[in-house]
């Protein structure tokens, strides 16, 4: 990685639930041009659909 850029690693420390000792977190560092470029893809890649806010799963005639 460049200069400045790095990864890093860690777990989970609030105890709040089971299996936190499950629960590791990477976090990555970026220089600010990659990091926008990243932040633009998330935004689509990430976003709510234009569909509803539900989904029916299933539904009683009677």
């Amino acid at each position: 990685m460049p200069p400045g850029e790095k990864t890093y690693y860690g777990q989970c420390n609030q105890i709040c639930g089971v299996n936190h000792s499950f629960m590791p977190i990477v976090v990555k560092a970026l220089a600010r041009d990659k990091y926008e470029k990243w932040l633009l893809e998330a935004k689509k890649d990430f976003a709510l659909s234009d569909g509803p806010d539900y989904i029916q799963l299933a539904s009683v005639k009677k």
